[in-house]
């Protein structure tokens, strides 16, 4: 659950992270309205963890406020998973759950699923597939040139959407990272793998890596990508962001920061059990 919060002093925009909340029922109602039927939907939800009761606080919640719903589904083992957000109103506060109406208006998130290989604090490495290539360059790419390959990858710019799972135990849990669960990340493709040797690095194409070998083009096989862009502003109109901040030179962002220390925590704690 987020809420849209405008800071008095910034007078900036931002989606505040209220945590998870656990549905409790669906409600629906018909009523007549001016000899027109028209369907009304209540959600009754647990009150999120992060709520607090002060009304100053940005992260009190009361009747009338806008929040954003963001949910996902899985038909089945084998399909991936669907990601969904929905925007609504609160219609009621009570001690321990919450009244939540909606027009059932839900918003599908675009786009498709990427293979993640490995992850670190300034980016990731992501498997290019089929789907991936016909997405960014086309159903017809494997006529095109390596080299128009390679300019239209790393001139592109990518907006990555991270669903982490958490599971951890009693045991564990003092290392479980405090993250939403969606974060989202402005990026480009700044390396790029071949089955002949790296294709692009710092900015340059390896042109040797690029020819033709027995009569075929270099396969690519790998993408680095780098985190370039967090976001800064939201958009209480399109409920998306719409101003992002260069993420400058020895920083990272503050999720994945949050991430690396509670592994590196977790791995500790491991490797002093197994002595």
């Amino acid at each position: 659950m987020g809420k849209p919060y405008m800071d008095d002093r910034s007078n900036k925009v931002a989606l505040l992270d209220m945590g998870k909340s656990d549905v409790l029922g669906l409600e629906t109602a018909r009523k007549l309205e001016t000899q027109r039927q028209e369907e009304s939907r209540s959600f009754y939800i647990r009150k999120p963890p992060s709520l607090v009761s002060d009304r100053k606080d940005p992260f009190n919640l009361k009747d009338g406020d806008t929040i954003v719903l963001n949910f996902n589904t899985t038909v089945s083992a084998e399909s991936p998973t669907e990601y969904y957000d929905m925007i609504s109103e609160v219609t009621r506060v009570g001690t321990e759950n919450m009244t939540v109406r909606t027009n059932g208006d839900i918003r599908r998130e675009a786009g498709l699923p990427i293979d993640l290989i490995d992850f670190g604090i300034g980016g990731i490495k992501m498997d290019p597939t089929d789907e991936f290539m016909n997405y960014i360059l086309g159903s017809d790419h494997l006529s095109m040139r390596i080299e128009d390959k390679v300019n239209t990858l790393v001139n592109t710019c990518y907006l990555l959407n991270f669903y982490p799972k958490i599971r951890f135990n009693r045991e564990t849990e003092i290392y479980q990272p405090d993250i939403p669960m969606k974060i989202q990340i402005l990026s480009k493709i700044v390396r790029i793998e071949s089955t002949s040797g790296p294709l692009y690095e710092n900015g340059n194409v390896n042109t040797e890596n690029a020819q033709v070998k027995d009569g075929e083009y270099p396969t690519i096989t790998g993408l680095g990508v780098k985190f370039y862009y967090d976001p800064s502003e939201y958009s209480r109109d399109s409920f998306s962001y719409d101003r992002w901040d260069l993420i400058r030179d020895f920083k990272e962002n503050k999720h994945f920061q949050e991430i690396h220390t509670s592994l590196n925590g977790l791995i500790a704690f491991i490797e002093s059990q197994n002595r």
